[in-house]
């Protein structure tokens, strides 16, 4: 079998084939008697199990797209975080396991964590307080992240523009028609300059979350949260603030979000002023890699069928971006 015979079956059988990997990976770890449901598929497969007294995330990630090394290194970035620092992240569990697939050729990673608690929502039904605590968080991560001293063999990829636009990046995948691509062109060039610009400034680069998207944080008495740590790598700060505010980018009240989150950020990890009206340039370079994510993936079953309409719809906030300088499509000014 290939990787295909996997990645072309509805979502049913998907779902069917990583239940049967996800009682062997509980089995192996020692929780045979744990019940367990899917908890999220987009990505990867994200398990909650239960046994008994005690609760677990079992994430099985997508064949192939994750070195070894690199799963390896997130674990070993949890690890400290989750013990070294106050920050609310999963924790570890155990070791990987590496398990199988039916329709997939390669090895299948799995690796447990303990659940965490705390409530969650989508971008648009955040308080502006709940912006600004999630900013702030977003700040100790990087105040933390200067601190965190990696083993020899850490690896993990690159969210700068080569990681993110360079024909090596995992976000590489360009089936655009040429308007499209001269448009996606276009962005990423702004995006470099903006790059450029921060190499020459110190504190502006180091290990981010990468994916700091509403479902990925969660509010624990009165504490943020983050759990997904799973793109995480080398990046420009500035960048952890763009996932969100890409979500939120056509919100009515996206102007004042993106203020409040700007200000818990700052409160926690000054920065120039002038950094504020680079934000917009970050969410551009996220909704790029979005594209590219979406085209690489296109047979999920998710969007498989809806790719061209969703492809056209982005391009044209693009447009929009080139042309005013924000991504949102219903304001020429914020």
């Amino acid at each position: 079998m290939t990787i295909s015979d996997f990645h072309t079956q509805d979502a049913l059988v998907q779902a069917a084939r990583l239940d049967v990997l996800a009682r062997q990976a509980l089995n192996a770890y020692g929780l045979a008697d744990a019940t367990f449901t899917l908890a999220a598929y987009t990505n990867n497969a994200v398990y909650r199990a239960d046994a008994g007294d005690q609760y677990y995330a079992l994430r099985i990630h997508r064949p192939g797209h994750r070195q070894l090394a690199w799963i390896e290194s997130e674990l070993q970035w949890l690890k400290f975080l989750s013990h070294e620092t106050p920050l609310i992240v999963p924790h570890p569990v155990n070791d990987i396991y590496t398990g199988t697939l039916e329709g997939v050729e390669r090895p299948v990673y799995c690796v447990l964590f303990d659940w965490i608690e705390g409530e969650t929502g989508a971008a648009r039904e955040l308080t502006l307080g709940e912006i600004r605590a999630v900013g702030g968080f977003c700040g100790l991560l990087h105040h933390y992240s200067a601190k965190f001293i990696p083993a020899g063999d850490f690896e993990r990829p690159r969210r700068d523009w080569v990681g993110l636009f360079g024909n090596e990046s995992d976000y590489a995948h360009d089936s655009f028609n040429d308007e499209q691509q001269a448009i996606i062109t276009e962005t990423s060039q702004q995006v470099r300059e903006v790059m450029n610009s921060l190499d020459n400034q110190p504190n502006n680069f180091g290990l981010i979350h990468a994916d700091l998207i509403a479902k990925n944080l969660f509010f624990q008495e009165g504490q943020v949260g983050a759990i997904d740590f799973d793109d995480c790598g080398y990046g420009y700060f500035l960048y952890d603030l763009a996932p969100l505010l890409w979500f939120a980018r056509t919100e009515p009240g996206y102007a004042d979000l993106r203020k409040a989150l700007w200000e818990g950020y700052t409160a926690v990890r000054p920065q120039p002023e002038s950094h504020f009206a680079l934000l917009e340039t970050f969410v551009a370079a996220r909704h790029v890699a979005s594209c590219r994510w979406i085209i690489g993936n296109q047979e999920h079953p998710a969007i498989r069928g809806h790719v061209p309409e969703i492809i056209a719809t982005r391009i044209d906030e693009l447009r929009h971006f080139l042309k005013y300088g924000v991504m949102q499509t219903d304001a020429n000014h914020i």
